[in-house]
């Protein structure tokens, strides 16, 4: 889980109000402008119970009056300990998990969200096992997408088409997203151009503050969820009526798919243990598509080594920007599978390439390794 830092509750209410993907908000009691007992209020009228549980946290030792309408998931004393705050986490995604489990059968997929709403899409991504995740979303929505591996395809693929909407990661090589929107919004007018839509891992608020300042329109946390996703593109327009109302004021039309190569792990240590909300989720992607599970994990097991022995490499070369890029990758991907300690070590070292501090790191992938090959064990034995 990563958290999302707030720097006032008129920012934390404005995340809310434009649909930030939040499982859980722990609001602090004491604040400027406006309290958490009023912030909490506010919220509500937004999300109810089930869609974001809140936990207040307090200095005063008691509880809040004010608070029964509110329907709080937690009260906590501050300063809070660890132990206080695992056990209510434990209680709210306990709930949750039981109420997922109930729910099994049920899809979450409008399958005809299509043929209701056309869009013309282009996936702008550089990592396979994402690449599929996200064309099978799409397909079980009724879209079709053309993938870009990279910025400068990206860019090279509107040149030849028009297309409504691009969901664009953000770390790509040759071109990261960033870049490439920033290029899309000097080249095309607002009314000419596609609506931006960020895919990312990392969704600390400087994260999506970066994405906003680069041009991009909106916003999706990995590992992307069918109902975030369908929010997103009904926020998105077909460009038919802008693009004529454009040639008629006489505007001028703007206008491979990367493979990793890497040995499999031979070693067959005890299989490690993956998230069922995750796998589930995977074969709720999968829908009738008998295949889509196994292909998804072949793809995998065949990039990340080349992803290991890139971190690697590039600790031996103290070359940062590669380091980050890597672990970022097998990070996304080992979340997309419920790996979650895979995914944690990963993040460690692409923290560790995010700030040029490797000092600390040479025993790092080894260790990356090593869970690595138990999760390859449990996709291969366990799913």
């Amino acid at each position: 889980m990563v958290p999302w830092l707030s720097g006032s509750p008129r920012e934390a209410l404005g995340w809310v109000e434009q649909g930030e993907p939040f499982d859980v908000a722990l609001l602090d009691m004491q604040m400027p402008e406006m309290d958490g007992l009023a912030l909490a209020g506010e919220v509500r009228r937004l999300r109810d119970v089930k869609s974001l549980p809140i936990v207040l946290l307090s200095s005063l030792g008691r509880r809040e009056t004010g608070v029964e309408g509110i329907g709080l998931a937690g009260f906590l004393t501050k300063p809070v300990k660890a132990s206080q705050l695992f056990n209510a986490l434990v209680g709210i995604f306990g709930q949750e998990a039981a109420r997922r489990a109930e729910a099994v059968g049920t899809s979450q997929f409008d399958g005809q969200m299509g043929e209701r709403w056309p869009l013309r899409i282009l996936l702008a991504e550089d990592n396979a096992v994402n690449q599929k995740l996200a064309l099978q979303l799409l397909r079980r929505m009724g879209y079709r997408a053309d993938v870009a591996a990279d910025g400068l395809e990206a860019l090279a693929a509107l040149q030849r088409q028009v297309y409504d909407v691009v969901l664009i990661d953000v770390q790509m090589p040759e071109m990261d997203g960033l870049q490439a929107s920033r290029a899309i919004v000097a080249e095309w007018p607002r009314e000419r151009r596609p609506r931006l839509v960020a895919m990312t891992a990392n969704a600390m608020a400087e994260d999506r503050a970066e994405c906003l300042a680069a041009g991009m329109d909106d916003h999706l946390a990995k590992p992307i969820r069918v109902e975030e996703l369908a929010l997103a593109l009904g926020r998105c327009q077909p460009l038919a009526e802008s693009a004529a109302k454009a040639e008629a004021e006489g505007e001028p039309a703007g206008g491979r798919v990367g493979e990793a190569v890497g040995k499999a792990v031979q070693a067959e240590p005890a299989p490690a243990t993956l998230d069922p909300a995750a796998l589930a989720r995977l074969r709720e992607m999968a829908g009738d598509d008998e295949a889509f599970l196994s292909e998804m994990i072949d793809t995998f097991l065949a990039d990340a080594p080349g992803m290991l022995a890139e971190m690697r490499g590039a600790l031996e070369r103290g070359d940062a920007a590669t380091l980050r890029r890597a672990a970022h990758s097998l990070k996304s991907n080992s979340r997309d599978f419920g790996a979650q300690e895979l995914s944690a070590l990963c993040l460690e070292l692409e923290t560790m390439g995010k700030a040029g501090a490797l000092e600390g790191a040479a025993e790092k992938p080894t260790q990356v390794e090593a869970e690595y090959a138990r999760v390859a064990v449990a996709l291969r034995h366990g799913t």
